[in-house]
C-alpha cells in the first residue's frame, strides 16, 4: 500500500501508462530537474522538447482531449504542480483525469 507517499504518486503513475502504452522515454530525462516520479519533470521536459505540444495553464484555447496528459495547480496541497493524470474525457467545463 501506497499510505507512505501521502498520495504523491501520481507522476509515476502516469510514467507507468506511458511506458505500458509502448512509448520509450527514460526514467530522467536530461531536459529535468528529477525523475518523472515529479510533476515537475513533466512540465520541463515538455517544454523544452519541440515534439511535444505544451500549453500553459493561461492558454484559454486549448482543451483537453482524451489520452493527453494534464499537470494541475493546487489540487491536493496550495502549491503549483500538484497533481498530474491522463486526461479521460472532457466536458467544457471539468476534466475528469486518472
Amino acid at each position: 500500500m501506497l499510505m507512505g507517499v501521502d498520495g504523491l504518486w501520481c507522476a509515476a503513475f502516469v510514467y507507468h501508462c506511458v511506458v505500458l502504452a509502448g512509448f520509450k522515454i527514460p526514467v530522467w530525462p536530461k531536459e529535468s530537474s528529477c525523475s518523472f516520479a515529479g510533476c515537475i519533470a513533466w512540465e520541463e521536459w515538455a517544454q523544452a522538447d519541440s515534439r511535444i505540444e505544451y500549453h500553459n495553464g493561461n492558454d484559454n484555447t486549448f482543451q483537453p482531449a482524451a489520452g493527453d496528459i494534464v499537470l494541475f495547480d493546487r489540487v491536493f496541497h496550495n502549491t503549483a504542480h500538484d497533481h498530474f493524470g491522463i486526461v479521460l474525457e472532457n466536458h467544457d467545463i471539468r476534466t475528469t483525469s486518472r
